[in-house]
């Protein structure tokens, strides 16, 4: 399993204002308990930033053994969204 480190600065930047209230005084380790823990086909294997929030991001996901990164432009959702666009699992993104 991936461990992915949270940048406090970078994810207060990054993530839905809702997300950042809920989860404002936790640590990377109790964040991931939180929300990174989950069975299913689909893992998120890395997870990168150019550092800018218009910049470039990039996605590697593990689909049940295959490999796939992407690198979207715009934001975390776009990336993430495309990777799994292009892999075959279209997301709609009813509420942000």
């Amino acid at each position: 399993m991936t461990m992915l480190t949270l940048d406090s600065d970078e994810f207060s930047a990054f993530a839905p204002r809702s997300l950042r209230a809920e989860s404002a005084n936790l640590t990377p380790a109790q964040f991931h308990d939180k929300y990174g823990e989950c069975g299913g086909s689909i893992r998120l294997d890395a997870w990168s930033s150019t550092g800018d929030r218009n910049g470039a991001f990039t996605a590697t996901l593990d689909f049940a053994g295959r490999v796939k990164t992407v690198v979207a432009a715009g934001s975390p959702v776009a990336a993430m969204t495309s990777a799994l666009y292009e892999a075959g699992y279209p997301v709609e993104i009813l509420q942000f």
